[in-house]
């Protein structure tokens, strides 16, 4: 046995055939015959951690924390700790299990900074800093990345971050767990405000309570053009959501270019516009300007196919859902979906608004998005300004409108196939009520 073992490693085969098990028949064999089997995934595959060392006394601090690291493999797979160090200052790491080493020598200040600060998860030695260390203390607070005074501070932040077992599904759950895993605990965005992670953790399971609260339905995007030009969409949302949303004392319309949806509101409902363009009754820049509105001060507002326009979209919904007094209503465009569900295409041109014009143009989509980006998006700005989500309209490319097509989108959606809405659902439209 140990001859053939020896000689499937010599030709490669060995190696083939463990990539085949893994990538391949296992993940079948659990994801599709044991589909329905609710497993834990881990936090995240390999944590990338950072340990600078910058000063003598920084050896011993890293020397007396790994044996802590052992609490950590039970959150995730395994550990890759990189240790940038100045010249002389290198700790004695015995060879761990789950646990990989790497050593940086680097001799410029500077530069050793910079390689700190490319890393999620900085453990620094807090009791004894150095010009060095505070330095690169100084440069986490401004980019808002938390570092770790030790392990165990680290240990207890993974614990807040743990998600709750899913039931695995093949091209759904996992994709989208490992996903979004890769981007909140392996990405370094350093994002400019606190996440919320107790919403984040209830994403894996989002078609599933979208499906139990909301009324979701799949359109034809053919519904959207009731005429021509410009107004027709406006007419078709007034249409949509006039009677339900807009009819109460006032309305906000975010966006409104031509105030076409003021055709389709109530005869006694206060009617304001938004715009940088068009016929608005305040002209607004919503990426250089504040709305000057009250907290709570429309009882609708509207926004459709105007946030993907907004380079701060995620400040200007929050400004919007403060205005919103019961409704939100909002829309973002699917970009990918014009390409089979790809982001860009495969054939060297871009898709949609992803172009690098030749001269700077008035208005154009700022973000490219999938499917799954958008309602990860919409679910957690929503909860997080006290909202949730009573209505979601998926509107698919059919220009002539099929029973059969709206029907097997609403049942993938209630399945959570975001392969199959990243190929077919071109936009998403959602209502938001205040909780």
């Amino acid at each position: 046995m140990s001859r053939l073992t020896e000689k499937l490693k010599q030709d490669g085969l060995l190696s083939v055939g463990i990539l085949i098990w893994r990538r391949f028949i296992k993940f079948r064999l659990e994801h599709v015959l044991f589909s329905n089997h609710v497993r834990s995934y881990y936090l995240a595959q390999t944590l990338k951690v950072c340990m600078p060392v910058v000063k003598a006394s920084d050896v011993t601090f890293i020397e007396n924390q790994l044996n802590d690291f052992s609490l950590i493999t039970s959150l995730v797979k395994s550990v890759e700790l990189t240790i940038p160090h100045l010249p002389n200052y290198v700790p004695k790491i015995p060879p761990t299990k789950n646990i990989r080493v790497v050593f940086l020598e680097i001799s410029d200040e500077l530069m050793l900074i910079s390689c700190t600060l490319g890393f999620n998860y900085i453990i620094i030695d807090q009791v004894n800093p150095d010009s060095l260390s505070t330095q690169i203390y100084q440069a986490l607070q401004k980019l808002d990345v938390s570092s770790f005074n030790s392990v165990l501070a680290l240990v207890e932040s993974l614990k807040l971050k743990d998600f709750p077992p899913l039931r695995g599904k093949v091209k759904i759950t996992l994709p989208t767990y490992t996903q979004l895993c890769l981007r909140l605990v392996d990405g370094h965005y350093g994002y400019t405000e606190a996440l919320e992670w107790n919403i984040i953790s209830e994403l894996p399971h989002k078609f599933e309570i979208i499906s139990s609260s909301a009324t979701v339905t799949a359109i034809p995007v053919s519904n959207l053009f009731l005429g021509y030009g410009r107004a027709s969409r406006q007419f078709a949302v007034g249409k949509l959501y006039g009677e339900r949303y807009l009819s109460g004392d006032t309305v906000l319309d975010v966006g409104c270019d031509i105030c076409g949806v003021k055709k389709y509101i109530g005869s006694k409902t206060q009617y304001v516009g938004v715009d940088k363009q068009g016929l608005a009754d305040y002209y607004i820049d919503l990426d250089k300007e504040n709305l000057p509105f009250e907290h709570h001060s429309f009882d609708t507002v509207l926004c459709f196919e105007t946030l993907e326009h907004l380079q701060n979209i995620h400040q200007s919904m929050d400004q919007m859902m403060l205005i919103a007094k019961n409704y939100f209503i909002g829309s973002l465009f699917v970009e990918s979906a014009h390409n089979s569900g790809r982001s860009i295409t495969t054939f060297g041109e871009p898709i949609g608004n992803a172009h690098l014009p030749l001269a700077p143009v008035f208005d154009r989509h700022n973000w490219i998005f999938t499917f799954s980006d958008a309602l990860d998006f919409i679910y957690y700005r929503a909860k997080k300004s006290g909202f949730y989500i009573i209505e979601l309209n998926l509107f698919y490319k059919n220009y002539l409108a099929s029973k059969w097509k709206k029907q097997k989108i609403e049942k993938n959606f209630k399945k959570g196939n975001i392969s199959y809405l990243a190929h077919h659902v071109q936009i998403i439209g959602f209502v938001l009520k205040r909780a």
